[in-house]
This record gives C-alpha cells, sequence and structure tokens, in this order.
C-alpha cells in the first residue's frame, strides 16, 4: 500500500511539474523566412530563435501558427501569451513585455511593375489602394497618416493575389516576407517593384502584459544569454543560405546587410 501510494505521488509531483513547465501559449502567424510552416512544423528563423529560448529555458511550451489578427487579440487580452515577431511601436509600448529584438527590417510598398506606379512621400499614396493584413501595425501606422483605402485581410498571401490581379494598388508588407511570399506563391521577383520604403522597424517576441514578471525575466535573460554567445550569428548564417536574402545577426538582431 505504501509502495503503491508513493508511486502516485510521483505521477502526481512529475504532473504538477510539467503544468508549472507548460508556462505559455505561444502564437506566430505566418511569414516566412521568420515563420512559416513546412510538412506541418512552424519553421522559420524567429521561430529558431524562440525555439532556441525555450531549449534554455526547458521548456515544454509550443508554438502554433495562427492568422496574425488571432496572435495579436491572445496576446493582448489574454495572460501567459507570447507572440513573434511583432512590431515595436509607440501605441505599442505599453500594451505588451518586450524580449529582443529578433529582426530588422523594412516596411514597403510592393506595387506591380507594369502600373508604373510613383510613391515619393507617404502621402502620394492617399488615392491608391492598399492591402494589408489586419490588426498588423502597418496596418495602424498607415490610418494613422490619413490613409483610408486600406484592404484588410487574413495574410499576406491574399494580399499579394489581389495585387497580381490589380484588385489593390499597393502591397504592404516588408523586405523579408516580401521577397519569400511572392517565390512561394509562384511569381517572379521581377514582376514586382518596391515602390516606396514606409518606415524601418524592430520586430520582437511579446508578452503579455499581464504575464508573471518571473516569467518574462527568463525569457529575456535566456534571449540575452543568446545574443552574446554568438547563436544569433549561426541562426542569420543557417537562413541566409536558406532564404537567399543577404541576411546578418552581427549587431545583435537579424537584418539584411546594409539596412
Amino acid at each position: 500500500m505504501i509502495k503503491i501510494f508513493s508511486i502516485l505521488s510521483l505521477l502526481i509531483l512529475i504532473f504538477i511539474q510539467n503544468i508549472k513547465s507548460q508556462e505559455l501559449d505561444i502564437y506566430t502567424a505566418e511569414e516566412p523566412p521568420m515563420s512559416f510552416e513546412k510538412n506541418g512544423t512552424v519553421v522559420g528563423f524567429s521561430t529558431e530563435i524562440v525555439e532556441e529560448i525555450m531549449a534554455r529555458m526547458n521548456s515544454t511550451d509550443t508554438i502554433q501558427l495562427v492568422p496574425w489578427a488571432r496572435a495579436y487579440t491572445s496576446v493582448l487580452s489574454k495572460k501567459n501569451v507570447a507572440t513573434y515577431s511583432m512590431g515595436r511601436t509607440d501605441l505599442r509600448e505599453a500594451l505588451f513585455h518586450w524580449v529582443g529584438p529578433i529582426v530588422k527590417k523594412r516596411w514597403v510598398f510592393y506595387s506591380l511593375k507594369k502600373r508604373g506606379i510613383e510613391i515619393n512621400r507617404l502621402v502620394d499614396a492617399k488615392g491608391l489602394t492598399v492591402g494589408v493584413v489586419r490588426n498588423d501595425a502597418r496596418s495602424t501606422f498607415l490610418k494613422s497618416n490619413g490613409l483610408s483605402n486600406i484592404y484588410e485581410v487574413n495574410d499576406h498571401h491574399i494580399a499579394l493575389n489581389m495585387l497580381k490581379k490589380g484588385r489593390i494598388d499597393l502591397w504592404a508588407s516588408s523586405d523579408f516576407e516580401g521577397p519569400s511570399i511572392i517565390k512561394e506563391s509562384g511569381y517572379e521577383l521581377s514582376d514586382f517593384d518596391i515602390t516606396y520604403t514606409i518606415k524601418t522597424i524592430e520586430s520582437y517576441i511579446a508578452i503579455s502584459k499581464n504575464t508573471p514578471v518571473e516569467i518574462v525575466g527568463k525569457w529575456k535573460n535566456a534571449f540575452f544569454d543568446l545574443k552574446n554567445d554568438g547563436s544569433l550569428n549561426r541562426i542569420a548564417d543557417k537562413w541566409r543560405s536558406l532564404s537567399g536574402l543577404d541576411i546578418t545577426g552581427e549587431n545583435g538582431v537579424i537584418a539584411i546587410q546594409n539596412n
């Protein structure tokens, strides 16, 4: 009887430890080469950074690939939620805990080359239609700068297809996911122009505001160690080859060379 009780106690202890180790619900959206699904698994260089952090914390948390609107709403409204890669903006600053930065990129407008669209200032886009991902920081930024012809969609693939079919004039993306999504969709990069650079921004891992500070601290410490022991450079080197983008991690954040 004592032996059975001991076994049950041990099983309960293991169960409790497993519950404690599953600290966060982690969400990301389709933004290759940062995060995307391949053969049923979430991959990408931002994903590898997150997985490396989790490994250093002995975390058993799992990453789920969902539409960005769901990821954003979850991390905004629930406790113990993380998402990546989220642009850190003034409007979002006080809403989340921030771990990173993990990637630096240029927000850009893509247009069809054959249209010959020219934009010299953001105000020049006011009369044009723009496709952008729902709840994306780009959407908020463009609206706050007076652009009203915004079509919000669930993901970048939808916006790109709308652009290709002439249903919108511009697609708000970045110099990271833009080329990858164009190639993945079977289109030629040469058919598109980067018409205008909206701004340069850094993206982070965002953790919901009411998450215990000790959990946030563990994530920050693990990222700091990862950045300083060369792991960020190693991940950037790997994905330079896999993505075909000239990326580097030398300045403590993954970025396209000379960005």
